[in-house]
């Protein structure tokens, strides 16, 4: 039973998706989400659940004490999830202009956009999961950012794909599988121009650690 495993029922308004009636509730004290009632707080994930990092949960608490606790200008439920969709539309932009960079067609460009923005899944999970779609645009934005690196040689774009990874990596673990797209990639490459003038193995270990270093940084903080 629910009582023999020393959890906690959640209790909350009947309908707790509409932020009028909970916040009738909680007239006194002002508004509060749903998801600050003690039934809901954070003891059970801290001790069971390991397998993900709190970041995108940290950012759409900060969405929901901004628009729905302080302005009052989004819901309850829709202050947490305004995050996922921003960030969805981000993964929008980072395929369109990367498509963009690749071929230098428009057109092809706006069809990879829009062929992402309506995807099925994307577009459904983009409006409540926290891991999934988030996960997929930093994905996105690191390969991306590290494509731009090799071909530029620039350490801002190494930097940029530091930041990408480093915000996958505070989302879930994925981010791992990284080098077994980059390290084929460069091996195909291998005698083009391209990686010739990017080929300058001590700055490229040094970029890797100041990258490496910002990452680690990054999740201590």
């Amino acid at each position: 039973t629910l009582e023999a495993t020393g959890l906690t029922r959640a209790t909350g308004p009947e309908r707790p998706l509409l932020a009028q009636a909970f916040a009738a509730l909680t007239q006194k004290s002002g508004l509060h989400s749903f998801y600050q009632h003690n039934a809901w707080n954070g003891k059970y994930f801290i001790e069971t659940d390991i397998a993900h990092l709190p970041f995108i949960g940290t950012l759409a608490a900060v969405s929901n004490r901004l628009f729905y606790q302080s302005l009052n200008i989004l819901g309850d439920i829709e202050s947490y999830h305004i995050v996922l969709v921003l960030i969805a539309s981000i993964g929008v932009y980072v395929v369109s202009r990367f498509t963009y960079e690749l071929t230098g067609s428009l057109f092809g460009s706006f069809v990879a956009g829009l062929s992402l923005a309506l995807f099925p899944i994307y577009f459904a999970e983009s409006h409540f999961n926290f891991k999934d779609p988030v996960q997929s645009v930093f994905y996105a934005g690191a390969v991306w950012q590290l494509w731009r690196w090799v071909r530029k040689n620039s350490y801002i774009l190494l930097a940029l794909a530091a930041l990408f990874a480093g915000l996958a990596l505070a989302v879930k673990w994925n981010i791992g599988f990284l080098p077994f797209i980059i390290f084929p990639w460069l091996i195909s490459i291998r005698k083009t121009d391209t990686f010739r003038r990017w080929w300058q193995p001590k700055r490229i270990l040094a970029g890797i650690i100041l990258a490496g270093s910002g990452i680690a940084l990054f999740l201590v903080a």
